[in-house]
């Protein structure tokens, strides 16, 4: 066991090596040398591969720092904008958590031992910020937000530490948590056009994400011909301002789809006086959208989306009767026009 314990060790202390060394090497460009904390913060995170967590709650973000340079490793800039604040940058994989310093207490001989904050030496933790000592074990630390708690592993004796939900902090951006699947349907297009349909996302980075939907419909009614028969396909590119599944985010989407749709007024596709007449044919769209999703539970979501694009129709025009008589061919029509919106309950995995 004392062999394996020292395999690990040997192993996490080489990837905190590595992952060190990357970030001595990897530059940032300022705009200014004078920059507050935030702004630097932001650019670090739009500049390079890494994210950022911190307690907006206790760090003034307002505050200016002056660099020595404006090109500088990230290293040297995390010591520079931290300098004389009590915080220190713990880089760990791709992800920056800003902590008080020093961030860790030496490890008890018994893993059993329970700390609480008036038990922790004030020159380890002086004002107990961001740390909350109530646990202690070893090898473990374990990170806390709204979608639960999950376990890293590290080298240093355990901390429980609670990040304080503020300006940036609604949960802490560690890739291992985030979802990396969600399956969604838009309930505004399902109850609004009895149209049943379901929807994939995978996250592909931290930020970014690929949406696939598919809907039909086949309700038909036989007495007067009216029907909204049609099927749809489309995927979207996103990017997430904040991380995937969470907030904001822009995207881009493309649409195609086939209808035969008789006795429906809808102008915005066809023309004044839709409901009189029976359209058959295909379309296609491509357009940005922009949306905001919202955590109400641990594994589900709700997303409010809009997007705006141009379209291609072509279809034939027939009286609405049924085997009515067909009136033009091939009608082509290209519009701008809003492509897509809906509110969609989302099931994260």
């Amino acid at each position: 066991m004392t062999v394996i314990k020292r395999k690990i060790l040997s192993i996490t202390t080489l990837l905190t090596i590595v992952t060190t060394t990357h970030a001595q090497h990897e530059k940032v460009v300022f705009p200014t040398k004078t920059i507050t904390i935030k702004e630097a913060f932001c650019e670090i995170e739009k500049q390079t591969d890494y994210l950022i967590s911190y307690s907006s709650k206790d760090m003034d973000l307002n505050k200016r720092v002056t660099l020595t340079t404006q090109d500088i490793s990230l290293q040297k800039v995390l010591q520079e904008i931290l300098k004389d604040s009590g915080y220190k940058g713990d880089i760990r994989g791709n992800h920056i958590l800003i902590v008080s310093a020093p961030t860790y207490i030496s490890a008890p001989k018994t893993t059993d031992m329970v700390h609480t904050p008036e038990q922790t030496d004030n020159t380890t933790n002086p004002d107990n910020r961001l740390l909350d000592l109530n646990k202690l074990k070893a090898g473990v630390i374990a990170i806390k937000n709204k979608r639960g708690e999950i376990q890293l592993p590290t080298i240093s004796p355990v901390l429980n530490i609670e990040i304080y939900e503020g300006e940036r902090t609604a949960s802490p951006r560690y890739t291992k948590e985030l979802p990396k699947i969600g399956i969604r349907t838009n309930l505004l297009y399902g109850f609004g056009t009895f149209t049943p349909n379901i929807g994939s996302e995978a996250g592909l980075t931290a930020r970014t994400s690929l949406l696939f939907t598919g809907s039909y419909n086949g309700w038909r009614k036989n007495t007067d011909n009216k029907k909204l028969w049609h099927w749809t396909a489309g995927s979207e590119y996103r990017y997430w301002l904040w991380e995937r599944f969470n907030g904001h985010f822009f995207g881009v989407h493309a649409l195609y789809g086939q209808y035969n749709i008789a006795g429906k007024k809808i102008p915005m596709l066809f023309e004044k006086g839709s409901e009189n007449y029976r359209y058959q044919g295909h379309g296609t769209a491509a357009g940005i959208s922009y949306g905001y999703q919202f955590i109400p539970g641990k594994h589900w979501n709700i997303e409010l989306n809009a997007g705006i694009g141009i379209g291609f129709l072509k279809y034939d025009k027939w009286e609405c009767t049924k085997c009515g008589e067909k009136l033009e061919d091939n009608v082509k029509q290209t519009f701008v026009a809003p492509s897509k919106i809906g509110i969609s309950m989302i099931y994260t995995l």
